[in-house]
């Protein structure tokens, strides 16, 4: 019959299909009684704490095989990937700068790409990273501690302040902002994102700011 999940920080489709037994998100994502969520969210790698996700059943899948010889089976399923991108303080991809990136326990060194990403297979309950990029084109090095699947959507306040944060400017913590001094806060940070990329400046972040955002950000 299946049940009813309320998404907790951090969780998204593929986190949650797992942790329930399924091998790929699909069966969740495609499912009729989730239609609502995904209309109001779009993407299956995007949640917000609180929302709430159905879960069908897993169902068992029987094979024929030979006993006289080996036999190989291979699970299908949809990979998941962490992509990360890296600039300088003019803005310019940090290309070609080493990058050390852990992921749970799983630590790799290489170098950048010539767009200044890095990306990673990860786990599909992959939740903690960190990365460290130290370059010369660099004026301090870079350490970030990473919550995979724990960017909220864009069209909430959250969201909006974790990707202005991201990019670099203070909007202040991730949550709703209710006192004075956050609210001045979130209301600088977009209007210093505003004036970096030519909009209108008036602190307020509607359908072109959002726009925008989502675009230099990139989701």
């Amino acid at each position: 019959m299946g049940d009813t999940h309320k998404v907790v920080q951090g969780e998204h489709f593929a986190a949650i299909a797992a942790r329930k037994g399924h091998g790929d998100f699909r069966p969740l994502w495609d499912a009729s009684e989730n239609k609502t969520i995904n209309d109001k969210r779009k993407t299956p790698h995007m949640l917000l704490p609180g929302d709430e996700v159905f879960v069908p059943p897993v169902e068992n899948k029987d094979e024929t095989a030979p006993t006289t010889k080996r036999t190989k089976f291979k699970a299908t399923g949809v990979p998941l990937k962490l992509i990360l991108e890296v600039r300088t303080d003019s803005n310019d991809p940090a290309k070609k700068a080493p990058c050390d990136l852990t992921v749970e326990s799983t630590q790799k060194v290489e170098d950048l790409d010539n767009s200044g990403r890095v990306t990673r297979p990860v786990p599909l309950t992959a939740a903690k990273g960190r990365l460290v990029v130290r370059d010369a084109n660099l004026p301090v090095a870079i350490e970030a501690d990473l919550e995979i699947g724990g960017l909220h959507p864009l069209d909430t306040v959250t969201g909006q302040i974790q990707r202005l944060n991201n990019l670099g400017y203070d909007a202040g913590k991730v949550a709703e902002p209710t006192s004075a001094d956050d609210k001045f806060r979130f209301k600088s940070a977009v209007e210093e994102f505003q004036c970096e990329h030519g909009l209108k400046v008036d602190g307020v972040l509607g359908d072109g700011t959002r726009s925008k955002l989502k675009d230099v950000y990139g989701c």
